[in-house]
């Protein structure tokens, strides 16, 4: 961790009342909802005290570590406990992400190209918390980049106005994350899926101390987005982390499908191949430097990359062990039968990603979307979808007769890219009459790109997190204005309350509802009711119709499947 992130201070300059450490040991000491308002919150966890600073209404704590640094020869290794500590450590900045180079928009990056001391996590918590819900959020970025120090992922206003404990973690990502080495160095001690296993570390540390923090470890929440979407599977699928959570939202990231060993080991000898090493020479990566492993595991992906899709090169492994099944399989949903569950995305995903790949153009004709769909999902996409994708389409027509043509275009390829796999993860988990409720949502509401306005990857998160006047969210300058112009009645802050309002009942009980209390029943084969959000948000059923979803069934593109 950077010295001028957190460090230690001396106990002359430690709030009064100190909490008492004895032989390196500290004791668990008073929560911070003891301590007298005006100070600086202190909280004890296990390795030692930290100290963090108060806004009007909530402590924060930023950069606590809770791993010991993954470097050198801990590389690729399970974690360890980070070295405790007796003096109080501040914690008033964020710690490093995983070492990335992220070429992100300005709100999704925290500035910082990071290192491999980055097993650190953010708390926010009301003034006078005790145990409240937390609610721990899991960064995007397909398991590439991202960090939960990020701009957006600022959780002072939804623990504010949700009265929630929020967590932000940092892990490890990419090729240090999710190398797989059993077949290649099964000597070696090296794990798999280490950047999930981080997140179990993670959430044992929540469990072992967020009580400290005014947090209830008996009712924690996971919740993500995208790559995040996709660790929230992840986590629900494995044996290590159960009982560290008990309700999961799983927002535009569905992940159906992981990577096979077979697949994993291909990344690896890839990865070594870059390196100019040898298939025995797999234990050498630890003496890498990061920064040309880095550039190695980005060269593979991209001489290896198809469409936008999970699984990816160095993404979660189904290993037989850490990960013995696939999110959506039989014996993952049993294991997570008891968590109430929700899952959503967005009216227009891939809005960006069109873009990028020079197709967020508008259709002349039906043949054209066909195209364009086509071009979109590259090796992924068969011959014989074409006709499915033109019933498609017919469908989306006739459902939607007044919509221009561009627009039904994103959502089609927006819905069969991650609407498809939330529905089939939804209907998958709500089967077993016997298992706790499911929920499924889509968002509507539409951001400002490219000088038009698209619910766009990633929206929701502006509302969750209460940042719905953010600027440069994708790189597009002047958006709050932009905003204001479009929505002159607020619609947007309504919009924001109904679903911090939403996510932090759902966390408070399993049971979410909007801000008016407005019920939200959970899905099922029966009713497949959907929380629609957007200018004025209501409980709907069956959103896509029964003929595009016999079509999803048959037409597997989805980014998790």
């Amino acid at each position: 961790m950077n010295s001028d992130q957190s460090f230690l201070i001396t106990r002359r300059n430690f709030v009064a009342s100190s909490l008492a450490a004895a032989g390196g040991a500290v004791t668990m000491g008073i929560p911070i909802s003891s301590w007298a308002a005006g100070k600086a919150p202190v909280a004890t966890t296990v390795n030692g005290p930290v100290l963090g600073y108060a806004t009007a209404n909530v402590n924060v704590f930023k950069g606590i570590p809770y791993g010991a640094p993954t470097g050198g020869s801990a590389r690729f290794k399970r974690s360890t406990h980070p070295s405790p500590w007796s003096e109080p450590r501040v914690t008033h900045a964020v710690g490093d992400p995983c070492y990335q180079i992220n070429e992100d928009w300005k709100g999704w990056v925290d500035n910082r190209n990071g290192s491999e001391d980055c097993l650190v996590l953010n708390v926010w918590s009301p003034i006078g918390a005790e145990r409240k819900p937390v609610m721990v959020f899991l960064h995007g970025g397909a398991y590439r980049f991202g960090s939960g120090g990020a701009q957006l992922y600022d959780g002072e206003n939804l623990s504010e106005r949700g009265d929630v404990v929020v967590v932000t973690v940092n892990h490890r990502l990419h090729a240090l994350g999710f190398t797989y080495f059993a077949d290649l160095a099964p000597q070696a001690g090296f794990a798999t899926n280490v950047g999930l296993l981080d997140l179990v570390d993670a959430l044992e540390w929540v469990k072992a101390n967020i009580a400290q923090f005014g947090g209830d470890p008996g009712n924690v929440t996971i919740f993500g987005e995208s790559g995040g979407g996709g660790k929230v599977s992840c986590l629900m699928a494995m044996p290590s982390a159960k009982g560290l959570f008990h309700r999961a939202i799983v927002q535009s990231g569905a992940q159906r499908r992981l990577r096979t060993r077979e697949e994993a080991t291909k990344d690896t000898i890839a990865l070594l191949k870059e390196l100019n090493l040898g298939e025995k020479d797999a234990v050498k990566l630890t003496d890498v430097p990061v920064e040309k492993l880095f550039a190695a595991f980005k060269k593979v992906l991209e001489d290896g990359s198809s469409a936008p899709e999970l699984p990816t090169a160095f993404s979660p492994v189904m290993d037989g062990e850490i990960l013995p099944w696939n999110p959506t399989d039989d014996e993952a949903l049993k294991l997570s039968s008891s968590v109430p569950k929700m899952y959503g995305t967005n009216a227009h995903e891939t809005a960006y990603y069109l873009d990028f790949a020079g197709l967020l153009t508008v259709p002349k004709s039906d043949d054209d979307v066909v195209r364009d769909t086509a071009a979109f999902f590259k090796t992924k996409f068969k011959p014989e979808h074409s006709a499915e994708i033109a019933k498609l389409l017919a469908d989306y027509k006739a459902r939607s007769p007044n919509e221009p043509l561009d627009r039904i275009k994103g959502r089609i390829i927006s819905d069969l890219w991650m609407a498809s796999d939330a529905v089939k993860a939804a209907t998958r988990a709500s089967l077993d009459a016997s298992a706790a409720p499911v929920y499924h949502y889509m968002f509507t509401w539409e951001e400002p790109y490219k000088g038009d306005f698209w619910s766009i990857h990633g929206a929701e998160l502006l509302f969750v997190f209460g940042r719905v006047d953010a600027d440069e969210m994708w790189g597009e300058a002047g958006a709050p204005t932009a905003r204001a112009d479009r929505d002159p009645e607020g619609m947007r802050y309504i919009l924001r309350d109904d679903i911090i309002s939403a996510w932090t009942s759902f966390a408070k009980d399993g049971k979410p509802h909007l801000k008016d209390k407005t019920e939200w029943t959970a899905f099922d084969a029966e009713g497949l009711r959907s929380m629609v959000f957007g200018k004025i948000s209501a409980l709907e059923s069956d959103i896509f119709g029964p003929r595009t979803r016999e079509l999803f069934s048959r037409i597997e593109l989805g980014v998790g499947a």
